[in-house]
């Protein structure tokens, strides 16, 4: 066993504080979905739409190892050490996560979770997973590069530049907001369901209320340049684990 993980589930062992960890990102209209003329678009990424999202905030890395050992008390992740990104986890996992670390700060859960059921209490104060439009906005950061903060692939934690393997958080360049490997390293679940895009106009959109499969975002360290792209979009089912797949926690910014 490593010596960090035994260090982080001792018995009385301070965790990793959250407090300072997050970046304030402000809410916004934007267009959403990849304009005529952004590279490798594909149809999963059209049409482009306008959506509004409120403010909030956002942790500046994904979540790391480190942070999930010292809610969950396990180390799920590919390639282990405290400063990667935990990866191999499932969205239901990231979930119970939210809610763990919730109770640990003394915040209300966000979270109702039955079985493979899982609602979302918008009104509570705790951690949660970004929408999926939320998360294309902070990723953008304000920005029409083609990569979270840069254009350059040199720049984003994917092959070949990452060596097929993930990367210690915010090793490389952060965006606009502050934000962190929101393009490569591992990819991120989002709370919404997969399904097409519509043209209208959305306010806080938060995807459709049926449907089996979860988005995740941002493309993982063993993708190539397609996939990290701020408009690309994956998905898979919510209890699919797998190495490069991890995520990223918000809380709503109340006034």
């Amino acid at each position: 066993m490593h010596a960090w993980f035994m260090l982080l589930t001792l018995a009385g062992a301070a965790p990793p504080s959250v407090e300072d960890q997050f970046v304030f990102v402000p809410g916004e209209t934007f267009r959403m979905g990849a304009p005529e003329g952004f590279p490798m678009r594909n149809r999963t990424e059209l049409p482009v739409h306008e959506v509004t999202v409120g403010d909030l905030w956002v942790l500046r890395t994904e979540v790391t190892q480190a942070l999930w050992t010292s809610v969950m008390g396990t180390a799920p992740s590919s390639s282990i050490h405290p400063r990667f990104p935990v990866d191999r986890v499932s969205w239901l996992d990231a979930v119970h996560f939210a809610n763990r670390l919730s109770d640990r700060e003394g915040l209300t859960r966000a979270y109702e979770i039955r079985g493979g059921e899982v609602r979302w209490n918008q009104d509570a104060t705790g951690y949660r997973l970004l929408t999926e439009a939320e998360w294309e906005h902070a990723a953008r950061a304000g920005e029409n590069t083609r990569f979270s903060g840069t254009n350059d692939e040199s720049q984003v934690w994917i092959e070949p530049k990452s060596g097929g393997r993930l990367h210690a958080v915010c090793t490389l360049p952060p965006n606009a907001y502050g934000l962190c490997d929101l393009s490569g390293n591992a990819a991120e679940w989002v709370w919404d369901r997969y399904a097409g895009y519509g043209a209208a106009s959305q306010a806080n959109p938060n995807g459709p209320a049926r449907g089996d499969y979860r988005v995740n975002r941002g493309g993982a360290f063993d993708d190539t340049a397609r996939f990290a792209r701020v408009t690309s979009r994956g998905r898979a089912l919510p209890s699919f684990r797998q190495p490069g797949l991890g995520f990223r926690i918000a809380r709503s910014a109340r006034p």
